[in-house]
């Protein structure tokens, strides 16, 4: 409820309220971990109790205005294929995540031990951070990608899209930057001083994040395609860069290439999944003009 009421309310023109919300949770989810594990003692039971409990603080910020939807009667059971196929592409955004780490850990395992899948644990829980800001970038552009389609503005349009893209570029660009220059800075978060924990973590941390460059373009594409009512190009867009493409990459790459060869796998995928994303963009193009020159 609390993720399904933050979007609406973003779509209703208060993205301000939905940040709220969503900050509000997560904050009271924290505080509530604490007070629950450190100072009640009420250790895994504790922790689930405050997890389950933080969203209600996300819901009532967004009842509590004056809102421009609401509950009604529908045939909600006529919608569930749109509403499953518009979904789609964001499940398979969040189930990829957990292929990914099923084979990454499975390659380490066998090319570095138990070391390894530590150092892929440092880098993923960073990665889970550029992850997080690049999604939030491409769900902000959603809503005014959507009105322009429903007003059939094609001029708007391409210039959200535009928008969107050099918005991505700048922050994967931001993102892989700063894996470049302060690898060992961020991994030592983590590593509390272990010498070859550090050693596999911070190439490791320089090469894969080389997938922002051109990852956010991608999760741009994807929410773009949804918010045009292309179901079925961000499912295939999401598909590709979420497990078609990274994991055979993985496989194939860490074979002949070892550590590094892993490393660079996901950085493979996200380049070829952008190459797709862009042709069905050439090829949505192409279809809307042959479509004006028949009319």
């Amino acid at each position: 409820m609390n993720n399904i009421l933050t979007t609406f309310t973003r779509n209703d023109d208060a993205p301000g309220r939905a940040m709220a919300a969503m900050l509000t949770g997560s904050f009271a989810n924290i505080m509530m971990d604490w007070y629950m594990v450190c100072v009640l003692n009420a250790g895994m039971l504790g922790a689930v109790l405050a997890t389950g409990m933080s969203p209600i603080f996300g819901v009532a910020i967004c009842l509590t205005r004056k809102r421009g939807y609401h509950i009604g009667k529908h045939r909600i059971f006529e919608e569930i294929p749109k509403i499953s196929a518009a979904g789609f592409s964001a499940f398979i955004g969040e189930f990829s995540s957990t292929v990914v780490i099923l084979i990454f850990n499975y390659l380490l395992l066998s090319l570095a031990g138990s070391t390894g899948v530590a150092a892929y644990g440092i880098i993923a829980n960073v990665a889970l951070v550029a992850t997080a800001v690049l999604t939030g970038a491409a769900q902000g552009v959603q809503p005014l990608i959507s009105i322009a389609f429903a007003e059939h503005d094609r001029r708007t349009l391409t210039k959200q899209t535009r928008r969107g893209v050099v918005t991505a570029v700048l922050l994967g660009a931001l993102f892989t930057v700063g894996a470049l220059l302060f690898p060992q800075q961020v991994t030592a978060v983590f590593s509390k001083g272990s010498a070859e924990l550090t050693a596999l973590a911070v190439p490791g941390l320089m090469l894969y994040f080389l997938n922002y460059l051109v990852s956010g373009v991608n999760l741009l594409l994807i929410a773009r395609f949804a918010a045009a009512e292309r179901s079925r190009d961000a499912a295939v867009l999401s598909l590709l860069r979420g497990v078609i493409l990274v994991v055979p990459c993985a496989v194939v790459l860490a074979n002949i290439f070892g550590l590094t060869g892993l490393w660079l796998a996901v950085p493979t995928a996200e380049v070829l999944s952008l190459l797709c994303g862009l042709y069905l963009l050439y090829r949505e193009k192409k279809s809307e003009k042959t479509a004006l020159q028949a009319v």
